[in-house]
C-alpha cells in the first residue's frame, strides 16, 4: 500500500477537476460520498464552495482542498470494499469524518487506486488542516494494516520478478488492470497485449469498424491476415504512427483472437438494446460538440474531454468522413455516428467542411488546441445532469412497461 496527501492548491478545483475529468474519460468512476445529499457533480461542487467562501474563514488560510490517494499493491489482500471501509474511518482519524467527501477509483495505471476528496475548512470556519497531517496518516495506516490486510511499501518485488519471468517466457498472463494506452517501450508487452484485446473484446461492438476504433482507442491497430483467420496488433501513437512492430496473438501468445472476437461480435450484436445509457450520452456529447466546434480538430477535442475517444474516416474522394465513430470508454460501448439520430448524421460533419464553416486546420493550430482545454467546468456540469436526466426518464419509462431493463444510475 503507498499512500500519501497530494497538494491540492489554495481552492478545492484543482483535486475535484482532476478527478471529474478522469471520469469523463472512461479511467475512474465516483464510488462513494459521505455527508452529502446526493453525488451530483453540482450537489458536490455547491457544498465544497459554500465551505470555502464562509465569511468566518480566517483570511490567512493557504490551502482549502483536502486530496488523499490510496494505492494498494497486488500483493496486498484488501478488497475494494474494504479500501471504502478504510477510506471511511481514515478520514475519521484525520478529523474529516463530518466534513463532505468524495471518494473516486482509478484504473488509468495497472493498478486500481483510489483519491478521497475533501474540504480543510470546517462550517465554524476552522481550519481542520495541521503541520503533521502526514504524520498522522502514516500513523492510522500502520494501527489497521492487519485488520484490513495490506503491507505499507510492499509489492514491488512481486510485480519485478512477474515481468523478469514473462521476459523468459514462462508465462503470458493478463495484467490485473488495463492500461490506459499501450506502453511499447515498457517490458510487459506480450502481457499488455493480452489485456488490452481481452478488455476490447467486453466492449459493445458490432462491425469490425468499431472493433478497430475501440483498439485505436487503447493505442493499438489491429489488421486481419491469413485470409481473414488472424489478428496483427501494433502500438501506434495518437497520430497514428507505428509505435511498436506488429505482434501475432496466436502464434506469440497462444491468443485465438478471429475466433473471441466472432464470438463477442455474436453476443454484441445479441445485447445492443442494452447500450441505451451509453448512446444517451454519446449523442449529447456528439450534439454538443457539433454546436461548440470550429473546425473537425476541435470537434475530436471537445469529445476527448468530454470521455468520448473519436475515430474519423475520410472518403477515399472527397474531403468529407465517410463515416465517424465515437468510443465511449467509461460504459464500454462504440457507435456510428449514424447510429445517433438526424443531428449526429455524418452528413452533418459532410455539410459543415462542404461549407466552410470547419475550415482546415494547421499543425500549429492543432499544437495549440492540444494545449488548452475546450469545455469548460460549467458546460461539463450541465451536460453530465442532462445526461442523467434523460437516462432517468428512460428509467421510468421502462419501469412502467415493466422491462426490467434496470439501467439504473452509474
Amino acid at each position: 500500500m503507498v499512500s500519501r496527501i497530494l497538494h491540492a492548491g489554495r481552492s478545492y478545483r484543482a483535486a475535484l477537476e482532476y478527478n471529474v475529468t478522469k471520469v469523463f474519460r472512461g479511467v475512474a468512476s465516483q464510488v462513494d460520498y459521505r455527508n452529502l445529499p446526493d453525488g451530483n457533480l453540482n450537489t458536490v461542487w455547491n457544498a465544497f464552495r459554500e465551505l470555502e467562501n464562509n465569511q468566518a474563514v480566517s483570511r490567512r488560510m493557504r490551502a482549502f482542498g483536502f486530496h488523499v490517494a490510496l494505492n494498494p499493491s497486488e500483493s496486498d489482500g484488501i478488497t475494494n470494499a474494504e479500501v471504502l471501509d478504510l477510506c471511511h474511518e481514515m478520514m475519521e482519524a484525520l478529523g474529516y469524518g463530518s466534513q463532505p467527501y468524495v471518494v473516486y477509483k482509478h484504473n488509468d495505471i495497472e493498478r486500481e487506486h483510489f483519491h478521497v476528496v475533501s474540504m480543510r475548512v470546517a462550517p465554524d470556519g476552522r481550519s481542520l488542516s495541521t503541520p503533521f497531517d502526514a504524520r498522522q496518516l502514516m500513523a492510522f495506516l500502520r494501527s489497521v494494516q492487519q485488520k484490513y490486510h495490506f503491507t505499507l511499501g510492499k509489492g514491488e518485488e512481486q510485480v519485478k520478478a512477474r515481468d523478469e519471468k514473462e521476459e523468459r517466457g514462462e508465462s503470458v498472463s493478463p495484467l490485473k488492470m488495463v492500461p490506459q494506452r499501450f506502453r511499447p517501450e515498457v517490458k510487459n508487452v506480450g502481457r499488455q497485449l493480452v489485456t488490452m484485446y481481452s478488455a476490447a473484446l467486453e466492449w459493445n461492438f458490432i462491425s469490425l469498424a468499431q472493433f478497430h476504433a475501440v483498439l485505436l482507442s487503447m493505442g493499438l491497430y489491429a489488421s486481419l491476415y491469413k485470409q481473414g483467420r488472424r489478428f496483427l496488433l501494433k502500438g501506434v501513437d495518437e497520430k497514428g504512427n507505428a509505435t511498436s512492430r506488429p505482434y501475432n496473438l496466436d502464434r506469440e501468445f497462444g491468443v485465438e483472437s478471429k475466433r473471441l472476437y466472432d464470438e463477442a461480435l455474436r453476443e454484441n450484436q445479441r445485447r445492443r438494446g442494452e447500450t441505451a445509457r451509453s448512446r444517451i450520452k454519446t449523442m449529447t456529447v456528439c450534439e454538443f460538440a457539433l454546436r461548440k466546434a470550429g473546425s473537425l480538430e476541435e470537434f475530436e477535442k471537445i469529445c476527448s474531454e468530454c470521455g468520448l475517444f473519436t475515430q474519423v474516416v475520410m472518403a477515399r474522394e472527397g474531403d468529407v468522413p465517410a463515416a465517424v465513430l465515437l468510443c465511449d470508454a467509461r460504459n464500454k460501448a462504440v457507435f456510428f455516428c449514424d447510429e445517433l439520430g438526424r443531428d449526429c448524421h455524418t452528413e452533418k460533419f459532410a455539410e459543415k467542411l462542404r461549407a466552410g464553416q470547419w475550415p482546415p486546420v494547421d499543425e500549429r493550430r492543432k499544437e495549440e488546441l492540444s494545449g488548452r482545454k475546450l469545455v469548460t467546468r460549467s458546460e461539463i456540469g450541465t451536460l453530465y445532469q442532462k445526461i442523467l436526466r434523460a437516462c432517468d426518464a428512460l428509467d421510468e419509462m421502462a419501469e412502467r412497461q415493466g422491462s426490467g431493463l434496470g439501467l439504473g444510475r452509474r
